[in-house]
């Protein structure tokens, strides 16, 4: 009867949209597990890669060597002095940007602190991008600087060879976690720390602080004075 092909054709139309939400809900539960493999799969890939020599370790998925060094120490310890003297070095070089990620959720300090390690900076790059893209990023802010054994026709690029670079972070020395995380990221890096006579660091920290404080006083009232 008509009713009952009404009836029939109503049912297959119901059939047909809970078969096809359906799919479109194993879709989705699919492509979330395949993002989910795919950011343990790259996470697993932090920390591996290849010692081509003393002085080059390459991380997987690139071709170029990893910094060689990260300074770190206490606050007025010598740090920013020890990094200018390694580049004057011709065989040092510095940062290539102060830019570390494309949303500029943390940049570099005075040229030479990443702080990329340490929280809170740490944590919010990796919740943003991910692991292994965080620290991808960190790389690329770093010269690059072929293997020894590598053979290009770039001049610019055969340049660097046989070079190393680095940062300088002194407040690594002082956040908790961060030798994990460096460990984890750059298992060849060489870690040089500086430390002070604790009444020496605190009398030259005094100093800075004041020399700070009056600075700013100074400069306040010569633009006040000029205003006058």
């Amino acid at each position: 009867s008509d009713a009952t092909r009404k009836a029939n054709k109503q049912n297959s139309t119901c059939f047909r949209a809970c078969k096809g939400l359906f799919l479109i809900v194993v879709c989705l539960l699919l492509v979330s597990v395949g993002m989910s493999m795919y950011e343990k799969f790259s996470n697993r890939r932090v920390g591996i890669g290849r010692k081509i020599s003393e002085n080059c370790w390459v991380p997987s998925g690139r071709k170029t060597c990893a910094p060689q060094f990260i300074i770190a120490g206490a606050m007025k310890s010598g740090t920013t002095s020890l990094w200018s003297y390694l580049l004057h070095h011709p065989d040092v070089l510095g940062l290539m940007s102060t830019q570390l990620d494309p949303q500029n959720l943390r940049s570099v300090v005075a040229e030479k602190e990443v702080r990329f390690f340490n929280d809170p900076g740490y944590t919010t790059l990796v919740e943003e991008y991910g692991k292994a893209e965080a620290i991808s990023y960190y790389l690329d802010i770093f010269p690059v600087i072929p293997p020894p054994t590598a053979n290009s026709r770039d001049l610019m690029l055969m340049t660097n060879k046989n070079k190393i670079t680095g940062e300088a972070t002194p407040m690594y020395i002082s956040s908790p976690g961060v030798a994990a995380r460096v460990k984890e990221a750059l298992p060849m890096v060489k870690l040089l720390i500086l430390l002070r006579n604790p009444v020496d660091r605190a009398y030259s920290h005094y100093w800075f602080r004041k020399n700070l404080k009056s600075t700013a006083i100074d400069a306040n009232e010569f633009a006040i004075a000029g205003t006058t």
